[in-house]
């Protein structure tokens, strides 16, 4: 009989290497906050309406349509431009390139497939929907047919995708019920007399209403898009980590995500603010009447109106949207860098597009410059809070801890 040997193995490489017993699940613990909030924020939002006698009832069609089906089109789209540029042409492009060239009769297929998505959708969506269709063939090619892979890739996606959906859906009911309670711009006139430090005396507004009046309509659109076009690299970021990391991290992004909301929705009801374009007395004189931006923020402050009424008309939850400090067209940005890191081409590419963002969000007057910064304040939380270690603290070392196993 063979004597016994015995295997010594020091786990150094693990971000929980020095973890082990209570500190291993309060690290556990720590990354599944995100479940617990979200449970406590259902619970909270039922009993809201319920003591408010409001109905709740969604607007179900407006919610799958906009955020289920057009920013999951764009989410796809981004994700298959961020693959591009993060990872080498040898494992994205090319494979895809050679099997067009072995069979040929592909290049009409697309090319009728092309001309037809421009021709019923235009060229901006018609891109759009030309690129996700390739990336799904891609993806079925890759896996030969194989539908349990396919269903694997499906497992990963779902969960986190399903969970941030609804986890919208909360946090729109939930400024729908925070405006039937609070005056919203109780704390604007705040808000802009410390912008007005941080500018010199000058407002957001202002210096918005100056530089637009000497944009062409061209450039005015180009800032839309730059707006609007942020809430690609969310869903793309759940695709990406879903596929090519997994199911659980894919959720932990999510769940941060929604983690931030749940923080801003707290600051909203403390201190409740809408955004210059609320405090202006001439946002829509001046404002270009052409923008898509303009209806939204008048759409916004007619329904905040009213909400605040005593009549409270509200039939249906809808895709209403109040909030100014804190500014989440940075929070969620920052947490997106945070879960793409490791992908350095990646993350650069949206921190470029992220810095472009900036001057888009002061442009169309959605946000106070001390908006911003209450954003990176809830991106640091959201991250925190869900296991995240944003700073390090030199600290002395753990022995590392030794997993003895013997084999007969």
């Amino acid at each position: 009989m063979a004597e016994p040997t015995s295997r010594l193995a020091v786990n150094t490489h693990a971000p929980t290497a020095f973890l082990c017993g209570p500190e291993l699940r309060r690290a556990a613990q720590r990354r599944n906050a995100h479940w617990a909030l979200s449970a406590l924020f259902l619970i909270g939002l039922i009993a809201g309406f319920h003591q408010l006698e409001l109905p709740f009832n969604v607007n179900w069609q407006r919610m799958f349509s906009a955020y289920w089906g057009g920013l999951s089109a764009r989410a796809v789209f981004c994700a298959v431009l961020l693959y591009i540029i993060g990872f080498p042409l040898s494992r994205t492009l090319r494979p895809m390139w050679l099997r067009y060239l072995s069979q040929k009769p592909r290049f009409l297929i697309l090319l009728l497939f092309a001309g037809a998505m421009l021709w019923e959708f235009g060229v901006a969506l018609g891109v759009m929907v030309i690129v996700d269709g390739l990336a799904l063939a891609e993806l079925f090619d890759r896996n030969q047919g194989s539908l349990r892979s396919l269903t694997s890739l499906l497992k990963s996606l779902l969960p986190a995708s399903v969970y941030l959906f609804f986890g919208l859906v909360m946090m729109f009911a939930y400024n729908d019920l925070i405006a039937s309670q609070r005056f919203l711009g109780a704390y604007d006139p705040l808000l802009l007399k410390i912008d007005s430090y941080l500018l010199h005396g000058q407002t957001v507004s202002e210096m918005a209403h100056r530089v637009l009046s000497r944009f062409t309509a061209a450039e005015l659109k180009s800032v839309e898009f730059v707006y609007y076009g942020m809430f690609g690299q969310i869903g793309a970021a759940v695709v990406l980590l879903a596929i090519l990391v997994g199911r659980r991290e894919a959720l932990q992004y999510a769940g941060t995500i929604l983690t931030a909301y749940y923080i801003a929705l707290v600051i909203f009801y403390l201190w409740p603010s809408m955004g210059p374009f609320y405090t202006c007395p001439r946002h829509f004189a001046d404002f270009p009447h052409s923008l898509a931006t303009y209806a939204i923020q008048h759409n916004a402050i007619q329904k905040f109106r009213l909400l605040a009424s005593k009549f409270r008309s509200l039939s249906q939850v809808d895709t209403d949207y109040f909030i100014a400090f804190p500014c989440m067209h940075v929070a969620q940005p920052l947490v997106v860098l945070w879960f793409v890191r490791r992908w350095k081409r990646i993350a650069i590419a949206l921190a470029l597009y992220d810095l472009i963002l900036i001057p888009a969000i002061l442009l169309l007057e959605w946000h106070y410059v001390v908006d911003l910064f209450g954003g990176v304040l809830v991106a640091a939380a959201a991250i925190t809070l869900n296991g995240g270690q944003i700073f390090h603290f030199r600290r002395k070392a753990s022995p590392p801890v030794l997993i003895v196993s013997s084999a007969s």
